[in-house]
């Protein structure tokens, strides 16, 4: 899950996102852009086979700093992956548009998306919710013929998580949701281990 916000609008819906995901009980990553180290991206996206991406509307484009982070994505040429993407925008849309010729270029399964204008409402995180569960359950219950290429096995291996310990649980209690580390198994084991 990578995620951006300017205005607090489509972080409010990462919340509901990441409720959809640990309800169908499927191990995510979560990179705030631009605050995660790309390096630590790329190696996510490399190894799972699902993408979710959280990005505004700016200026009728994607916000910069998640373009920038998706062209990373296409030059190291991350195909064949599933992909959800949600976010909000002002006037117009656009972030939407930009997404969707990424995924064409990578050849990436586009499941529906969410746009919506401003704050969202309950109906909005409702159906992030419910579209971030669905978009879990086609990643958990996809063949293993369609995962993406594993990251290999190793000590390099381990240096993928070590954003996940000191990010996503001060991120999840800064937030209020501190209980999503129960419904999130992989996280919760790695808290245990370290």
């Amino acid at each position: 899950l990578l995620w951006s916000s300017m205005y607090g609008n489509t972080k409010a819906v990462t919340d509901a996102v990441m409720r959809g995901v640990a309800r169908e009980g499927v191990p995510m990553e979560v990179f705030e852009v631009p605050l995660a180290d790309h390096s630590y991206i790329l190696a996510s996206v490399f190894k799972n086979k699902g993408i979710i991406v959280g990005a505004p509307t700016y200026e009728v484009k994607m916000f910069p700093p998640m373009a920038q982070v998706l062209d990373s994505i296409a030059r190291k040429r991350m195909t064949g992956r599933k992909a959800f993407h949600f976010g909000s925008f002002g006037w117009s849309g656009g972030a939407q548009k930009e997404f969707e010729t990424v995924a064409e270029e990578l050849k990436w399964e586009l499941s529906e998306s969410l746009e919506f204008r401003g704050a969202p409402s309950s109906e909005d995180l409702s159906k992030a919710e419910d579209l971030a569960a669905a978009f879990a359950r086609a990643i958990r219950d996809a063949p293993l013929r369609e995962r993406a290429t594993p990251v290999p096995s190793g000590p390099t291996s381990e240096i993928t998580h070590l954003p996940l310990r000191p990010l996503v649980p001060a991120w999840l209690q800064h937030r209020g949701v501190a209980w999503a580390l129960d419904l999130i198994p992989n996280l919760v084991n790695l808290e245990k281990s370290q």
